[in-house]
């Protein structure tokens, strides 16, 4: 996950989503959300759902 709004020398949205897109992987996903680096810990309803998510793929 990575924050909609990260800018500056630590963390950019344009560097991850680059990172992203050079990987390859048979199944992956890019997920935004609103705010800065920290907004992923900041709604953890919405982490959780994701991290679930990556569990359930693990067990096929």
């Amino acid at each position: 996950m990575e924050g909609k709004k990260d800018y500056g020398n630590v963390t950019m949205a344009d560097l991850a989503a680059s990172y992203f897109d050079s990987i390859d992987a048979p199944d992956k996903k890019m997920e935004y959300v609103d705010g800065g680096h920290n907004a992923p810990m900041m709604k953890t309803e919405k982490l959780a759902e994701y991290i679930h998510e990556i569990a359930e793929k693990q067990k096929k």
